[in-house]
């Protein structure tokens, strides 16, 4: 296959971009990935001499991007970037800031103004969102390792990651309108989040109200409904749901027994 036919063909499999700001975000994403052949894809052609490095030179996870228009008075449009990525080799945090130009949606220049590495309490200040939970807890009478296989039967579209204590399934929102935004989050791209563990629970998380009010009609009127019970809901100012999974710590409540001694 010529460069040209793949091309052709990783534009058609592309989700449409709506707006300079999908344009923007998408590239910075496939920058930071190291995704040279995506990124090429939203350059405009014969303008690839006015495109400067702007990420590190390893890998990098794009977690939150600020758009700030500079020039929106003609054809072209300017805007200031400020993104926090992290970093996969240093395990660490940095915030980059560039700028990037697009016309007629594409990329026609870009570069990097700065690169700082922030702390974890820095970009926590910047990254955390408010975390609703619910808990679940399986029939005792119940085989609770039977649980996880279960409820992967039950979701096929979600994604599975597996825990010392647990698997954690991710369901995604059925559209990338986040990327279209002004500041963009990686972790909007999640709708919910259910953690089921080996003891029996289901810890259901989300970022917003209707989402996990959604998250436990699904539960709760499913195929395991009538073995599920509530046994408490939280509210969080930061996500706790990826720690309690990494605590092993077999039971969300005596999870959080930790934070009161």
């Amino acid at each position: 296959m010529t460069d040209a036919e793949m091309d052709l063909l990783n534009v058609k499999l592309c989700v449409p971009v709506k707006s300079d700001y999908g344009i923007v975000n998408y590239y910075l994403m496939r920058v930071f990935g190291k995704d040279d052949e995506g990124a090429r894809l939203l350059v405009q052609k014969g303008y690839e001499e006015y495109i400067k490095p702007i990420a590190p030179d390893t890998h990098c996870t794009f977690l939150r991007n600020k758009i700030t228009v500079l020039d929106a008075s003609g054809l072209r449009k300017l805007y200031r970037c400020e993104s926090i990525v992290e970093l996969e080799r240093e395990a660490a945090h940095h915030l980059v800031v560039s700028e990037v130009e697009v016309m007629k949606r594409k990329v026609i220049s870009a570069r990097k103004i700065s690169d700082t590495k922030i702390s974890l309490f820095e970009a926590g200040m910047v990254l955390n969102k408010e975390e609703y939970v619910t808990v679940f807890k399986f029939d005792d009478e119940l085989d609770p390792l039977v649980l996880s296989p279960v409820f992967e039967k039950m979701t096929p579209g979600f994604t599975k990651n597996e825990h010392l204590l647990g698997d954690m399934f991710i369901e995604f929102m059925p559209t990338n309108e986040h990327a279209e935004k002004k500041v963009f989050m990686l972790s909007d791209d999640v709708k919910n989040l259910y953690y089921v563990s080996r003891s029996g629970e289901i810890v259901l998380a989300s970022y917003g109200l209707r989402d996990i009010m959604e998250g436990e009609d699904f539960l709760q009127k499913g195929q395991l409904g009538k073995y599920l019970k509530i046994t408490g809901r939280y509210t969080f100012a930061a996500s706790m749901i990826y720690d309690f999974a990494e605590s092993g710590v077999s039971s969300f409540a005596a999870y959080l027994e930790l934070f009161e001694e």
